[in-house]
């Protein structure tokens, strides 16, 4: 994190993550060989109901107010994606109502039902295409 952040900034907003090599190079996010999946779920997580997409991403918030809503550099306004934080558990399921330059950006109201107390970022997350 420290090679590529800007100093004092703890979340990169507009990032490309792609893999340079081994198997699933050059392939698009979506298409990424199991072993670039995050750790282990833990027991109580619930099976995935969607298209599981953007494997790796980090989730965060946008500052935003209004109903819980994301924005998305990969989905269009309307698309319904579930979030999950697979650390405790709870998810919320959302519009994309914008663009923004990560998967998915929660604004506050989002945010709110699926952080653990304290925390401003989800390492942890499931990010599904459910609609």
């Amino acid at each position: 994190m420290e090679q590529v952040r800007e100093a004092g900034k703890n979340v990169i907003r507009n990032n490309k993550v792609e893999v340079v090599s081994g198997a699933g190079a050059g392939q698009p996010a979506a298409g990424q060989p199991a072993a670039t999946q995050p750790a282990a779920q833990p027991p109580a997580a619930q099976p995935a109901t969607g298209q599981v997409v953007c494997n790796g991403s980090t989730v965060t918030l946008s500052g935003e107010g209004g109903a819980p809503g994301a924005s998305s550099n990969q989905f269009p306004v309307g698309t319904q994606l579930k979030i999950t934080n697979l650390d405790n558990n709870k998810s919320t399921t959302v519009s994309v109502t914008g663009v923004s330059g990560s998967c998915a950006l929660l604004n506050n109201a989002a945010f709110e039902q699926v952080r653990e107390p304290g925390k401003f970022l989800i390492r942890n997350a499931r990010i599904e295409k459910v609609g």
